[in-house]
Parts: C-alpha cells; structure tokens; sequence
C-alpha cells in the first residue's frame, strides 16, 4: 500500500504501477486467508498479522474481509504482472491483494448483475484513501472486457480523484494525506464491462480547517498549491502572495514540489472539460478566501452603539475586487446584522468580535460551496447518458476514527459516520447472518460478538444528540449551556454517554473504538447550515458568474421579506394550511414525501403466487441515478448541517443496502508513521474492535453466502443441465442438489428456501463454469485452427499445381516445333483462309443482291413518278378542252 509522507501525483503513482516487476509473495508459513488456521484466538490473531507484515504481507484474507496493514513505504507490488494476476476475467486469485477485491466485484457484477460497494474504513492514517484508489485504478484498467486499455472517459473518472483530494485533504497530526470528507465514488457500467459514467457524493467537509488548524496541522492541498506553486503570471494576475503572508495558511512543514502538484491539478482540470473561465473563477474563488482572512475589524471609539470598521481599508478593497462587490456592500455585509421580523426589516451594528466571527463564517462557507460546485460539475461531465439501464461498482472512502486531545463538532460528526459503518458491518457479518440461519432451520454457530446499537441510538435515534442539537439550535436564546444541560437531562439514561459529573463544558461518548470527550463549545454556531442574510445578498451580487452561485440557495433579506409578505397575506386570508407547512419547514426542514396507503388485500399462499408468476423473470427495482444531495437544490431547505448529515447518511445507507458490499479494513501499524515499526497493543485495539477475530470464527463454522433455490440454478446450471433443458416451477431444489452433488461439494447447508455455502464451494463452482467455458473456447479455437490448417493446405496444393502447369507450359515453348506440328499448322492456316473467302463471297454476293433490289426498286419508282407525270399532263388537255368549249358555246 503506497502510503508515503506524501501522496503521490497521478502521473507518478501511474508509472510506478505499470511498471514490470515480477510477482513475489510474502515468504512466510501464515496462510493468506486467517479462515484456514486450526485455532483462532487474539494472541495467535495479533501474532499472525505481525509475522505476515514482517515478510511485508500488508495483505491479509478474513474470509472474504480485507486486512490492509499501512507499512508506511512503497512496495512494488502494483506492476502489470500483479494487475495481470487478478485480470477479472481469469480465475479468482485467492492471494489477498487489494486487486483482488477489485476483482471479485467485477466478477459479481458480471455472474450475479447486482450493485457492488468497496467499503475501505479504518482509523484515520491508516491508508484508506491510497486503498480506495488502487481500488478503482484496477476497476478502470480491465472494465472492458479484461482489456487492458483506458478510454477517455475511464481516464477522466481517475483524474478526479486527484482533484478531489486536492479540494479535500489535508496534513493532520495523524496523517499527512488525510481526507477531511467522505467521499462514495460510483462507477455506472453497461452489460456489465463498458463503463458507461460516474458519480461523486461529498460527505461533511470539514470546513472550520479553511479559518483554523491545530499545531502540526495544514490547511487543504489546494491553497498551498495555487501560493506556491502557480505561474508568476497567474499569480500578478490574482493580486496573489506566498503562502506564508496568509493568515489562514499554517506552515507545518512544506509542501514538496508544489509547482510539480499545481500542473498535475490544471491537467485534471483540462482532461474533465473545464472550461478556461470556470478554471480562472477557481482561481479566484480560492484566492478570495485567503484574502478574506487578511481582513480585520476595529471598534469604533467615537460610537455610542456597537459598531467597527476595517482596520486595513486596502486589504477590505483588495478582497471586494476580488469578490466583485463594492467595499460598502462588503462593510455591510460584515459589520452589521440583519434582522426581518413581521416585513420590515433592522439592521443592528456590530463589534469586532462579531464581525470576525462574520468574516471566518463568509471564508467557511465559500470554500465548502465551492466544493459542492466542483462536485456537482464533475457529475454532470461524468453522468450517465441512460437513466436506469445500468449497473454499478461503487467506492466508498470515508473519514477514520478520531481522537484528539481536544474534539469538538467535527470530529463528532466524523466518528458518527464510522459508527454507523460499523453497525452496518455487525448487521451485515453477524446480526443477519444469525437470524437468517434461525429462520431457515439451519444451526447457527455460537458466536459472541459486540454490538453497538447503544451508541447509534445515542447519536442517530429519537431524541437522540442530533436531534436535540438540531432542536436547540432552532429554540430562541439557547446557548451551548443550555444545550449540553439538555443532553445531561435526556440521555444520562444511555450507558454509552457520560456527562462526566454533570460537566458544563464536555460530554463523553463510549464508542465501538473507544471513549472519546466532546467540547460543547460552539456546537449551535457550527450546526447553523447558512450565513447571515447580509452576507448572502453581497454574494448573490457579485460580477462573478461562480461566486454568485456559490450561495445561490442561500437565503437574503429579500427572500425573506418575500415569505413575510406571504405568511401575512396568509394570515389575512386564514390560510391555516400555509401556515402550518412553513411552520413544519422552519422547524424540520424539507420532509419526505409520505407514502399512501396501500389497501389490504388477501394474503394469497406461496403456491398460489408462484402460479400467478408462472416463470416470469422476477423484475428489477428500478435503478436510480446517483442523487447529489449535497447539491443547490439538496442544500435549499435544510436548516442545520445536522439535519443535513443525517439526511445524507441515510442516503448512503440505502445505497449500501441495495448492493453487495466488500469490505477493506485499514490498521495503523504505529503512531510516528514509520517504516518496518510495529506496536502491538495498538494494533490489537484495531483488531479487536473491527471484529477481525469475531469474523473469523463466524466464518470458519457458518456459511457466508445464501443463495434461493432458483437463484442458485439459474447461476450454476451450466455445470451439469443442458442448456436447451427448461426447469420445471417447483423442481429448483432437486436441481440444486444435483448441481451440489455433480460438483462434489460437501459442507453446505439446505434450508428452507435457500441453499448455504461457503466461499469454497463458489469458488468450485465459478471454476468449473469458466473451465466449461473455456473449455468450449477452446473447442472453438482447435476447429478453428483445424479449418485454418485444411485452408492453408489447399492453398499450398493449388500453388504447386499452379507451379507445375507453369513449367510445363514453359518446356513445351521451349523445344522447336517437328514436321507433323508445323504442317498441321499449315493446313490449319489454309482452313483459316478458305473460311475467311468464303466468308467473303458471301458477303460480296450479299451486297449484290443488296445493291440489284436498290436498283429495281428506284426503277419501279420512276416508272411510277412517269405514269404520274402522263395522267397530270392528260389531266390539263382535258381542262383545256372544256375551257375552249366553254368559250365557243359563249
């Protein structure tokens, strides 16, 4: 796992996994799947890793669950000939790689066409991010059918990741690449090889770093690339100073190579289609923030209110050009708030402490829109061109555990994520697995294991932390005080929370990782999801076409006097149903749409439906394009960020529930990030509470994999069924003992309705399909080649007789010709000739006959023409005649 001090550019991880080093496994006596030791208990668990990371075997099989061990260096073991090991189109390679589970998902998606999810957790350092990339970067390079080629449109979805970690990472004290979101990156495939879009959700971005960080700490990639490592052209065109002059920039060490990154994040830019003037807002929407920190504020001495100005006019100046505003909208939208209440509208001074918290609250939120901008634009160049018609394989890379000295809202955000993760993965190993054993009549293993419904109770249930986090930011004139007196109150009763004595400050949560203390210190500022109304009107007026966007759903003082005119012309109206849905929309935000109520009909027997169904395919639930709720139209409406978490957390869920999930759990070897250091207490704590050892037993004697009767022949038929040959309704289970029992498989479990395996009977049987099939490749390949030899023989055979005409024809001009042949000749020309006098007499004594016919036929005319003449002329004697008669008579 290539976890270094740094994260490596595109361009550098891409050419040290193509590179041609030759396959070499760890050289130890551990067996690659933990499932195959005799005897599992923690010490031998702890023990087994240990020697497996020693002969750098970061990889490590659970079943079908992932151990990746961060060794804090770079191991060449991600070159062709790995990539060519665990090509999906061969068999399953059992060798635990990150690969292979790259490959058993596209192998998932082609046999059983359903969804699947890579879902990496693990504490935070402890190489997710760099595990999610391998993840997709081998997903990509094979999607075609086991091609090893990458289209544009492959090679777009890998370069968003750079550019997404660019916008999201940053130095920790834990972790030098660590990501400050969540992130579930959705690959859309068609007939299951042809890789058809993508989409990218964004999860909590940990805005308060833009304005602070801890010692040790740095902020986001980005800024550190565009100060230092920008053009001096792009620079004198921002107004843009080094890092070192901005007060929101902290230089926990330097950023290596930082022109080196900044090219790397303009070719991302260019490869997804950014057009040069979105990539120039970027630019300046960073650089508006930076300098958003260089301003501050000065009470006013000669007041008789609570009012300030800026400190530095050309700095304010220096950012309203920037944002595109007029320094007097700036001032007002920093040092003055603005209250609506019943149409009209007051605006009340502030000091400079309000007013500094004004200006952090601007610079937070630029930053995390434009985040959600960039998100969004990356679906849309990435989106699928069909709606439903596809399916997909999905990562999901989200924030590790965190335990700080000092942890505040963030990270209780953050721990929330992975203790729902966690509770997904004990319902999904564990939890269903049981009951589906009990239900299906089938003995389940005694297996005890820890769950953690307390804790995502505490968290995510009623009246739980959230919900009265976001109810008390809703109650007028409620303080951090009255809040965590709230939560003393109504979840003492919770035996995962501790009010630590009633503590006005903090609050403790046991969580699955441990007990962690909370700060309640701005808990009700950090949940509130939108600036004050004057900041969001200066945004909305800015020359900027981006930064007006950035707070397009946001709500100013003109929307807000809009809905004060509405609820009072309600009001005169008696409009009690308006009044009530703005109500229910203040205080909960947008809510779903209710379902109907459906009628209810007559339970109908299983016999009975099965008749009704007949053997129709069973129909697939419609397949949905990848929401974006933390888009403009997701953001609008949502009141608090944790009614937005929440919401989007949901969302994942359901996302997970519908596909098949494989699962990578990242350990954290040491504390220092060091090479070949190995501290086993801590890396038993991991252990123990991800439930690797917990995993193991319930593998080794229960059956990972359920599949219904039907099901289960349509998949395996081809092993022993003819494929002409229809299965009767009714028949499956008989079938699929049969299948079974052809393959020799032995171990598994019938149920009631559903055949038991494990990962070693699917493993028999997708070999024995693909031997069938390559098999009849085979078959394919050998008449070919037998054609192809037959072809190639008659084409020799005609070629030598073509020869050998050739030769002969060649003698016989060669030898002199005898007497017989020349008079034999002779007489043949005097044949010729007297044919060719004959030929023409015959046609002298036609033109003859021709040229006689002519001449009697002109006689015969002029004889004609002389009669004619003679019978005019007689014709004229006559008249003449008459004439003289006439005359004489007269």
């Amino acid at each position: 796992m290539p976890e270094t001090s740094e994260a490596l550019t595109l361009s550098a991880q891409t050419t040290q996994i193509n590179n041609d080093t030759p396959i070499k496994d760890p050289d130890t006596s551990i067996p690659d799947n933990l499932v195959m030791m005799e005897e599992m208990t923690k010490d031998k668990l702890l023990d087994a890793c240990k020697q497996r990371f020693d002969a750098n075997g970061v990889y490590t099989f659970v079943a079908d669950i992932l151990v990746a061990i961060n060794p804090y260096q770079w191991i060449d073991m991600y070159g062709r000939q790995y990539k060519e090991r665990y090509n999906p189109a061969a068999s399953l390679c059992p060798v635990p790689h990150i690969y292979a589970v790259a490959q058993r998902a596209a192998k998932n998606l082609r046999l059983l066409n359903r969804d699947q999810v890579c879902i990496v957790s693990g504490e935070s350092g402890s190489g997710k991010t760099e595990s999610a990339k391998l993840f997709m970067h081998h997903l990509l390079t094979y999607s075609d059918g086991g091609s090893s080629t990458t289209t544009a449109l492959e090679q777009q979805i890998l370069e968003s990741q750079p550019l997404l970690e660019a916008f999201g990472n940053a130095k920790t004290g834990l972790n030098d690449n660590s990501s400050r979101f969540g992130k579930y990156i959705e690959v859309m495939f068609e007939g299951m090889d042809k890789v058809l879009g993508a989409g990218a959700r964004k999860y909590l971005l940990e805005k308060s770093r833009v304005v602070s960080q801890a010692d040790g700490e740095r902020n986001f990639h980005v800024f550190y690339y565009l100060t230092e490592g920008a053009p001096s052209a792009l620079k004198a065109k921002l107004n843009l100073k080094s890092a070192s002059d901005y007060k929101y920039l902290n230089l926990a060490g330097s950023v290596s190579g930082p022109d080196k990154w900044f090219s790397e994040l303009e070719k991302s830019l260019r490869v997804l289609g950014f057009p040069e003037e979105d990539v120039m807002s970027l630019w300046t929407a960073l650089t508006a923030v930076l300098k958003t920190g260089q301003i501050d504020f000065m009470d006013k001495t000669d007041s008789t209110d609570d009012s300030c100005t800026f400190s530095d006019t050309a700095a304010a100046q220096d950012l309203a050009d920037t944002l595109g505003v007029t320094l007097e909208k700036l001032e007002n939208a920093l040092t003055t708030k603005h209250v609506v209440t019943l149409g009209e509208t007051y605006h009340k001074p502030l000091n400079s402490v309000f007013s500094r918290g004004n200006r952090d609250t601007l610079a937070q939120n630029m930053f995390d829109n434009l985040f959600s901008w960039l998100v969004d634009t990356l679906n849309e160049k990435l989106a699928s061109p069909k709606e439903g018609d596809w399916r997909s394989v999905a990562v999901l890379d989200i924030f590790g555990f965190e335990n700080f000295s000092k942890n505040e809202f963030e990270q209780m955000f953050i721990n929330t994520a992975n203790e729902k993760l966690q509770h997904y993965f004990i319902d999904h190993i564990f939890t269903y697995e049981i009951k589906e054993l009990k239900e299906e009549g089938i003995r389940a293993p005694k297996v005890e294991y820890t769950t953690n419904v307390d804790q995502v109770d505490l968290l995510l249930g009623r009246r739980g932390i959230f919900e009265l986090l976001d109810e008390q930011t809703k109650v007028p004139n409620a303080t951090d005080d009255t809040t965590i007196i709230k939560m003393h109150q109504e979840l003492a009763k919770n035996p995962a929370y501790d009010s630590i004595r009633n503590s006005p400050v903090e609050f403790a949560i046991s969580h699955y990782a441990g007990k962690v203390k909370y700060s309640c210190e701005g808990l009700l500022e950090k949940n509130r999801n939108t600036p004050s109304l004057g900041i969001a009107g200066m945004m909305k007026s800015s020359t900027n076409a981006i930064i007006a966007r950035l707070f397009k759903s946001s709500e100013t003082t003109e929307d807000r006097l809009k809905k004060d005119e509405e609820m009072s012309n309600a009001l005169k109206k008696g409009d009690r149903g308006f009044m009530r849905r703005q109500s229910q929309l203040h205080r909960f935000g947008r809510k779903k749409e209710e379902k109907k109520e459906e009628k209810k009909e007559k339970k109908l027997a299983p016999w009975q439906i099965a008749n009704m169904r007949g053997n129709q395919p069973k129909e697939e639930p419609k397949k949905q394009r990848l929401q974006r709720r933390d888009s403009e139209k997701g953001r609008a409406g949502l009141t608090t960020l944790s009614a937005a978490f929440k919401g989007s957390l949901e969302a994942l869920m359901e996302m997970l529930n519908i596909a098949t999930p494989h699962f990578v759990r990242c350990i954290k070897p040491n504390m220092s990030k060091q090479a070949k250091v190995w501290d086993g207490p801590m890396v038993q704590k991991q252990l123990n509470y991800t439930g690797v050892l917990e995993t193991t037993k319930i593998r080794q004697n229960g059956y990972p994999l359920r599949v219904t009767f039907e099901d289960f022949c349509d998949r395996y038929r081809d092993t022993c069924i003819p494929p002409t040959y229809r299965i009767p309704h009714g028949t499956h289970e008989a079938n699929a003992l049969r299948i079974l029992q052809t393959a020799e498989l032995h171990g598994w479990g019938k149920g009631k309705t559903k055949m038991f395996l494990k990962y070693d009977h699917i493993n028999v049987l997708v070999n024995i399909l693909e031997d069938k099939k390559r098999a009849a490749n085979e078959e394919r390949a050998k008449a070919a080649a037998i054609q192809a030899k037959k072809d190639a023989e008659l084409a020799e055979y005609n070629k030598k007789r073509e020869e050998e005409l050739a030769k002969i024809r060649a003698a016989a001009e060669a030898q002199a010709p005898s007497s017989k042949v020349t008079e034999s000749l002779n007489w043949q020309e005097e044949l010729e000739k007297k044919k060719k006098a004959k030929k023409a007499a015959e046609e002298k004594k036609k033109q003859e006959e021709e040229a006689a016919k002519k001449a009697a036929e002109e006689a015969k005319k002029a004889e004609e023409e002389d009669q004619s003449s003679q019978a005019r002329a007689g014709s004229v004697r006559k008249a003449a005649g008459f004439a003289a008669a006439r005359n004489m008579f007269k």
